[in-house]
Formats: C-alpha cells, sequence, structure tokens
C-alpha cells in the first residue's frame, strides 16, 4: 500500500518553499507518494515521531511504582479535554470528573474539534465511570473551552470556566453536600482522609489544577469521613478528629 502527503500542495509550500520546484502541478503532486516526495537523505535525516494513545483517560499510580491506564467513557472522547476537575458530586464517597474542552487553533483542513458541551461523569467504583445527560444537570459548556476552576464562594460551590475569545462562565452547584469546609494553609501539601469504613485517600493540593487554573485552597470533609490528617512540605502535620461533626 502507498502512502500519500495529507496537506494540500499550498499548506506544504508555505512549509518547505522548495516544494514549488518539485511539485510544478497539482497532479504530480496528488499522485506521488510519500516516500517519493522526499528524497532519501530528507527522509533519514529528519525527525519521526509517534502518537501512540489520543483517548482520555484517568491514570492509577500502582504502589508508587507504576501507572495503570483507565480510559474513560467515549462521551469524554468527543473532542479534546483541557478544563478537569475532581470532586465527590453525590456523597458516595467516590470521585466524580467535570470535563470541559474544545479546540478551535486546528488547521482549517481539518475543522475545529467542537462536538463537547461539557462532560460529567459520575464514579462507579473500580475506574468504571457513567456519563451523565448534560440536560438532566443545566451543564451546557460548548465553545472554545479552556481553563476549569472550583471555586468556594462563602459556603458555595461554582465552577468557573473560561473560554478563549469568550466569555467567562460560572456553573453554580445547586444541591450542596453537608459537611464543613477546610482551609488549606500556604504550606500545605497533603491530606490522609480516614473514612469511617476504614478506607483512606490522599488528596494533593496543588498549585495550579489543570489547564492554566487554580482551585480555591479548601476541600469539603463530609459525613463519611472519620478523621483527617492534613501535612506539610516539611514533613509536619496536623490530625482533625472528627471534623465534620462541627457542621452539625
Amino acid at each position: 500500500d502507498q502512502s500519500y502527503i495529507f496537506h494540500p500542495r499550498n499548506l506544504m509550500i508555505d512549509q518547505i518553499p522548495n516544494f514549488n520546484r518539485r511539485f510544478k502541478t497539482f497532479e504530480k503532486y496528488g499522485i506521488t507518494p510519500f516516500n517519493r516526495s522526499f528524497t532519501k537523505e530528507e527522509i533519514e535525516n529528519s525527525i519521526h515521531f509517534q502518537c501512540k494513545m489520543l483517548r482520555s483517560s484517568v491514570h492509577e499510580n500502582v504502589n508508587g511504582h507504576s501507572f495503570k491506564i483507565h480510559h474513560l467513557p467515549i462521551e469524554a472522547q468527543f473532542s479534546p479535554v483541557f478544563g478537569s476537575t475532581f470532586n465527590d458530586f453525590n456523597n458516595d464517597g467516590l470521585i466524580d470528573l467535570l470535563l470541559t474542552g474544545n479546540s478551535y487553533a486546528e488547521e482549517t483542513i481539518y475543522g475545529y474539534y467542537d462536538a463537547s458541551y461539557g462532560t460529567f461523569l459520575l464514579n462507579e467504583g473500580n475506574f468504571s465511570w457513567t456519563f451523565v445527560e448534560n440536560n438532566s444537570i443545566n451543564l451546557v459548556a460548548d465553545g472554545d473551552k479552556k481553563a476549569l476552576s472550583r471555586v468556594f464562594i462563602g459556603d458555595k460551590t461554582s465552577f468557573f470556566l473560561t473560554e478563549n475569545n469568550g466569555t467567562l462562565q460560572i456553573l453554580d452547584v445547586t444541591d450542596e453536600i453537608p459537611g464543613k469546609l477546610i482551609t488549606i494553609r500556604d504550606d500545605e501539601w497533603y491530606a490522609t482522609i480516614i473514612f469511617k469504613d476504614g478506607s483512606s485517600r490522599k488528596v494533593e493540593f496543588y498549585y495550579g489544577n489543570g489547564y492554566l487554573s487554580q482551585n480555591s485552597r479548601k476541600f469539603l470533609i463530609n459525613d463519611l469521613v472519620e478523621s483527617v490528617q492534613i501535612t506539610k512540605y516539611n514533613g509536619e502535620s496536623r490530625i482533625l478528629n472528627n471534623p465534620i461533626l462541627a457542621a452539625f
């Protein structure tokens, strides 16, 4: 099987002016296979790139030694994902995903990647996710979306979405989960959360979250939690026992 250059002649000439002399007609350009479009030296001296995966996925840290890839459902693959936030939206102890994206930066030959209106995935456990229909949660996040941040305004949760050459969009959470907001100090790195069922979770507090984003340095403790240990960058820690009790 023969391979041919995908891009039209005019675009290739913009990148490689010599192609104007090498292929004087569109016909010659169109019928010439890829390996005959370049000299042997050009092909041998060129840099070859391979892209082996384009799917949006979650990578599981396996005992700190390797990562296991878990691909997200097909609804998360319609467009590139830029904004992402992780949160327990339904108070079941599992971390759900809110994703935004699209891209208007591609060449005209490809067209816009704009099939996403935002993607909300409920965690079913064991890295299995269920897509929630956008109209059931009033999620409309179309356009060239980029940053996505979770921001606490008072005791209310909002999500700020930015768009290239567009307006700021704010999504307000109307059904708040009862709990207590814990403020993270500037020098605190992560929290180890112990749940009442004996399980635990490590939550890191980043400076920078997702694509050009920064979440509020707070996190919500609900009634599933037994205790929280918050650790600083220098290794010191503070322990909050049954912090949720103060919220009721």
